[in-house]
């Protein structure tokens, strides 16, 4: 293949870790922007609600001024010289469904400067004596068509041909103002469903106000130019100028009006509702980076263990193909040795015949711990746990590995009990025999220990060596499938790096574990711990 000059690119750990650190404090001016924003748009919204709310109050008040113009106009009306007959303008009055309600109608009339009262009594219909209201006496008087203690509407009256001034009086009902009339209007420009996001009191002028916004209702009358002017039919002034008893109300007098209308979010006031609004935002939007970070510093894991991974897999295929290719070479040379008749001398040929076997077991050794090793990854091996002796395990063992150990020169020391618990044999053997391997391999090939005993409710076979012991870099990955330690790979040992992931795998595999520690004489100490069920 000609080469295009062109090379693929790999990534180090470093350069891995400058990118998810980049990529997590690229997210700090991301969420300094995010409260910057989200903190903008709050206080626009708290503008735009405020806005909204104040508008409808506005148009609450227009309409509270514009019905009680209707109702004056209907039963006061401009004044006259013969009153239009107040009795046939209450006759014919026909409250409207959504017209201001009353309490009572009143004429009051002056005469020689006392004054006497008329109540409307709506089953004789017409008018009859009542006393003159206390309120009405101290009234300092008579300056606007509004009146707020109590809540009235007033204009003046005129009694026939005897010049005497009057007032007619229309005091509303408070109590279905507040539980009929205002709700109406408020649900015309709030919403059918105002009450589940407004609070809304209705205070008497000059009340404690408690809300995001408030105004007053009631708070004009707007009447017609007859007033301007005498009542017709008369020259001059009115009567009621000659009789000094204060003018009547002006033609459209705007004051604080009747009662004052206020308005506040349920959850409290609107600026605490935005503050939390902005911090539920600002939480689920820090919550949002956070998982972000999260995911960030994940991926890197991810992308360091991926790498490392497959530099251990590269590691573990030189080495497989390493430790595969020198079995097999000397089993071919050892077979074209004997195929072409060059040995001859009997005893050279058993010779070669064990070299041959040894070979081929440690090759077969050698595929059948990679086999075994996969289908444990792909839990394709349910392991069969039967009632053992310790000794069943140990005794095996024994019979294999103590004539190899012998022949390294290295003393072989075991000891192990007779306590039972279940286990599968074979994947058990496995186990402890990757760990006795494991300990001729790198324990300095002076001693092994072997040790098998029941201990409360679990077995632990112990093997170990006189060494010089496991590189602390190395404890922490000693049991990762294709992990071969530093001093291995620089000693170029033979290993795949699968012994033992496939003990660890075995160990978890009958709900134990296995352990390792650097023993304080020197050496390394490896214990299997299996629980008794």
């Amino acid at each position: 293949m000609a080469d295009n000059g062109l090379a693929p690119m790999r990534i180090g750990e470093k350069q891995i870790n400058l990118l998810v650190g980049g990529a997590l404090f690229a997210l700090l001016p991301i969420a300094w922007l995010q409260y910057r924003w989200i903190s903008e748009v709050s206080e626009a919204d708290q503008q735009r609600r405020t806005i909204e709310l104040k508008g409808a109050l506005e148009r609450i008040s227009a309409d509270t001024d514009r019905d009680a113009g209707k109702l004056h106009a209907t039963l006061i009306g401009p004044p006259g010289e013969d009153d239009y007959s107040l009795e046939e303008r209450i006759g014919n009055y026909r409250a409207a469904e959504d017209g201001v309600p009353l309490l009572r109608i009143l004429r009051l009339r002056s005469t020689a400067e006392e004054w006497s009262a008329e109540v409307w009594d709506e089953e004789k219909k017409r008018m009859i004596p009542a006393a003159v209201p206390g309120w009405w006496k101290g009234r300092p008087y008579r300056n606007g068509p509004v009146h707020s203690d109590p809540a009235a509407l007033l204009g003046p009256a005129f009694a026939g041909e005897s010049g005497e001034v009057g007032f007619i009086v229309l005091e509303l009902d408070e109590g279905r103002v507040a539980e009929e009339y205002l709700p109406r209007l408020l649900r015309r420009h709030l919403g059918e469903e105002y009450a589940k996001e407004y609070s809304i009191r209705l205070l008497k002028q000059g009340g404690k106000e408690a809300g995001d916004a408030s105004i007053g209702i009631f708070r004009r009358i707007q009447r017609g130019a007859a007033m301007a002017g005498p009542p017709p039919g008369r020259r001059g002034p009115p009567r009621w100028k000659k009789k000094g008893v204060g003018g009547p109300p002006g033609l459209d007098m705007v004051g604080d009006g009747i009662w004052r209308v206020a308005a506040r979010y349920q959850g409290g006031s609107l600026e605490a509702v935005v503050a939390r609004t902005r911090t539920r935002n600002l939480v689920l939007s820090f919550v949002t980076l956070l998982f972000l970070g999260m995911a960030l510093t994940a991926m890197g894991y991810a992308l360091r263990r991926s790498q490392r991974l497959a530099r251990l897999q590269l590691e573990f295929t030189a080495g497989v193909s390493h430790e595969l290719r020198t079995p097999l070479a000397v089993i071919i040379s050892a077979g074209d040795n004997l195929a072409g008749g060059w040995v001859k001398d009997p005893l050279k040929v058993r010779e070669y015949g064990a070299l041959v076997r040894d070979e081929g077991t440690r090759l077969t050794g050698m595929v059948d711990q990679v086999l075994r090793f996969s289908e444990f990854e792909a839990e394709r091996m349910p392991l069969e746990k039967r009632a053992l002796l310790v000794s069943d395990v140990m005794e095996q063992i024994e019979r294999e590995m103590r004539p190899v150990a012998e022949r390294q020169g290295c003393e072989w020391d075991a000891t192990y009990e007779n306590g039972t618990f279940a286990g599968d044999r074979g994947a058990l053997h496995v186990a402890v025999r990757n760990l006795v391997e494991n300990g001729l391999r790198h324990g300095g090939g002076k001693w092994i220990g072997l040790r098998g005993e029941k201990t409360g409710k679990s077995v632990a076979f112990t093997v170990e060596d006189r060494g010089s012991g496991i590189s602390p870099a190395d404890l922490p990955h000693l049991f990762d499938a294709f992990y071969r330690g530093v001093e291995s790979r620089a000693q170029q040992r033979k290993g795949s790096g699968l012994g033992l992931a496939l003990v660890d795998r075995i160990a978890r595999g009958h709900g134990g574990s296995v352990r390792v520690a650097n023993k304080p004489d020197g050496g390394a100490r490896f214990t299997l711990t299996i629980p008794c069920e």
